[in-house]
């Protein structure tokens, strides 16, 4: 799908949020199960991202602005998130992903158009920007601003997105040429031609930091078991339905999980698996994945049903279990979101938004 028509498919899921009712199928299974919490994160959601500054930990998403989260307003603070997601500034008219490294968050901006033939709204063109203050005010990053729109750019702003802050890595891919980001200054780096290396590729979208090496990939994710405390033993990466993993970046083992799989989230027992129908889990057994997914022990497979795209999952603390109570159990949280017709899919617009679970609440909800 073209940046254009997401774009487009985003702002008329936005603007058909007061005019849908909440009779899809998907809600009467979640209310078989849990009672529902008003939504506060709504829209489309690309991506979910850490970011530390001084001594706290932070989460930035994109919906087409930005809101920002203390990590510590979730289990450990409140089972109720109402109100502990704060809209910050966004850099111009619609923010389709943000990423960040040690020192700045930063946001992929698109500058939007009318076409008053069509009555729709386009990318005009897009810009990268960065942020030193928690998303306060946003300065372009030099040479990456009014850039020309491609069909991949939307996804062309990644980040290694380590728990360890010092392993936070940015780049940025337009057209083919990525480059590594620091505050305003944006790096050419030189491609390679072998996929899953320390040399993006011009196709390159995801990455990681492992062994004191970044490794790109052009797959949709990738992560390791990497904790706060401890280095990673594992890197993961997707290509279409298979995700693969790796103990020394060279020699990789990987499974086929049937559907398209476009991020992932470490737990100390579990990989999720966000896919293009739902969310999967797969057990992790010292780092090393199972050949099958397992059923949720969770409403998770209700709350993210197949009818939904996950394009964005995350694991607050991947050293604690996916479940396990308030002392062992960390929250995570993921994005839903489709396309076509909800008569065909059951699929309804209420839902798309973000979703957390809280072992303090033991249940996926709306955030």
């Amino acid at each position: 799908m073209s940046i254009r028509k997401i774009l487009i498919s985003a702002l008329l899921a936005a603007s058909a949020f007061s005019f849908l009712s909440c009779d899809g199928v998907i809600f009467a299974e979640i209310r078989d199960e849990v009672e529902l919490e008003e939504a506060t994160i709504e829209g489309d959601i690309n991506s979910i991202v850490r970011f530390k500054s001084g001594s706290n930990e932070y989460l930035f998403l994109d919906n087409s602005g930005i809101y920002r989260k203390d990590v510590t307003n979730g289990s450990t603070g409140s089972t109720d998130s109402s109100g502990s997601w704060i809209e910050v500034s966004r850099p111009s008219d619609y923010v389709a992903k943000v990423a960040a490294d040690t020192n700045y968050v930063y946001a992929l901006s698109a500058n939007m158009e009318e076409d008053e033939d069509e009555g729709e709204n386009y990318p005009e063109s897009v810009g990268v920007y960065y942020s030193s203050d928690l998303g306060v005010t946003w300065t372009a990053v030099t040479g990456l601003v009014n850039l020309s729109v491609n069909d991949e750019v939307l996804n062309a702003l990644f980040c290694t997105n380590a728990p360890k802050a010092a392993n936070r890595k940015a780049y940025f891919n337009h057209a083919g040429t990525v480059y590594q980001l620091d505050g305003g200054t944006a790096t050419k780096l030189t491609t390679g031609s072998a996929d899953v290396a320390t040399t993006p590729l011009t196709t390159s979208i995801s990455c990681a930091y492992f062994s004191g090496d970044v490794y790109f990939s052009s797959g949709w994710a990738m992560t390791t078991n990497e904790t706060f405390d401890d280095d990673a033993t594992y890197m993961y990466r997707t290509s279409s339905s298979n995700v693969y993993f790796t103990s020394d970046g060279s020699s990789w083992s990987g499974y086929d999980y049937d559907d398209s799989v476009l991020s992932l989230a470490v737990t100390k027992d579990y990989m999720l698996l966000g896919t293009d129908s739902g969310i999967a889990r797969v057990k992790l057994t010292n780092g090393v994945m199972a050949n099958e997914t397992t059923s949720f022990d969770t409403n998770a497979s209700s709350a993210l049903s197949s009818y939904y795209k996950i394009w964005a999952v995350l694991a607050v603390n991947p050293a604690k279990n996916e479940i396990s109570g308030v002392e062992n159990g960390t929250d995570i949280y993921a994005s839903t979101t489709f396309t076509g017709s909800t008569s065909s899919t059951s699929a309804t617009f209420e839902s798309i938004g973000l979703w957390s679970y809280y072992p303090t609440r033991d249940e996926w909800n709306r955030e």
